[in-house]
């Protein structure tokens, strides 16, 4: 096209403006080294443009001199936008060792001299090398991600979970601790990992209520009360590393077994006058069947024989009266 144009001066004026619009207006795209001097082509052109005075021949000249310049330009376009990538990189973001190689291919070259005056051969080798070391850059995961993650680890209680479930937790505690930077990949990795530990936490808080309640021992028979003593004993090795399941059958067996106790038979307390009437007055008399005392009307004599058996002067069963008197 641009042949065509050089042959054809009525449509160079709008080429120019074309020129100045899309180059000219950007020369920050291009080495100094060769916009300058088509800078300066195209101003011959307008100039002579403008001079009726210059033959055609020498009109020729000047245009195609124009177009040569504009066939050496040197585009720096995406020079520009790899140096602005490394420039606004932020190396907290990246892994140390990505970040490193990044900054090393951008400090292996002199940047003013390519903006300057380089060969596009040149301008391409550096913008492939940026380009491969930028892409080589991997994300890591920032320190309030991190932090967050182990906040979670650290809210989980011990107490509340076998040893064996917690232990995964502790794991990943201490491998966190012990790396400086995860990279997002890992990081995310390591979540899941996380999540994966606390799904699998074995919960003992229904199975240690059931071990330390408490339950008086002399209560029940010890052959029901043994069989609860032997379910505990069970229930704390579970502790260690017992699962879901196993725990769910305890709890039943021990809720089973607490049923299951059986009372010890009451003992009736004994009437101490009881072994006294039987060790003392013997068989012959009846102590707990005593005659009822005799109603005595007004005017009317009482009569001793009869009330207790015994007339008076009679010496019969005295004696066992009077030890009973004593005692």
């Amino acid at each position: 096209a641009y042949n065509d144009l050089k042959l054809d001066l009525d449509n160079i004026l709008p080429q120019v403006e074309t020129f100045e619009k899309d180059i000219l207006g950007h020369k920050e795209n291009y080495t100094l080294s060769t916009v300058n001097p088509f800078d300066n082509s195209v101003n011959d052109v307008k100039n002579m443009l403008k001079d009726s005075s210059i033959d055609k021949v020498e009109q020729q000249k000047i245009v195609e001199a124009m177009f040569a310049h504009y066939d050496q330009l040197v585009n720096i376009q995406m020079l520009n936008a790899e140096i602005n990538a490394f420039e606004k990189a932020d190396s907290d973001r990246f892994m140390s060792a990505t970040y490193s190689e990044y900054k090393k291919a951008y400090d292996r070259l002199d940047v003013k001299e390519l903006r300057n005056d380089a060969s596009q051969e040149e301008i391409d080798q550096a913008v492939k090398a940026l380009q491969t070391a930028r892409q080589g850059l991997v994300n890591k995961a920032t320190q309030k991600e991190v932090q967050s993650l182990v906040d979670q680890l650290k809210d989980i209680n011990a107490k509340n979970y076998t040893t064996e479930s917690y232990s995964k937790v502790s794991s990943l505690l201490k491998d966190i601790d012990v790396k400086k930077e995860i990279s997002q990949k890992d990081f995310i990795k390591m979540k899941d990992n996380v999540n994966e530990v606390i799904l699998g936490l074995v919960d003992i808080r229904e199975l240690d209520k059931k071990i330390n309640q408490k339950i008086d021992e002399s209560l029940y028979t010890t052959e029901s009360y043994q069989i609860l003593a032997d379910l505990l004993d069970e229930a704390k090795k579970l502790r260690v590393n017992g699962t879901e399941a196993d725990i769910i059958i305890m709890i039943d067996k021990i809720d089973a077994a607490i049923k299951g106790l059986v009372k010890v038979p009451a003992i009736t307390p004994t009437d101490p006058d009881d072994d006294i009437n039987s060790d003392v007055l013997g068989e012959e008399v009846d102590t707990t069947n005593k005659p009822a005392k005799p109603v005595v009307k007004p005017n009317q004599t009482t009569n001793i024989k009869d009330v207790n058996g015994v007339q008076t002067g009679d010496v019969t069963m005295v004696a066992p009266y009077a030890i009973l008197a004593v005692c």
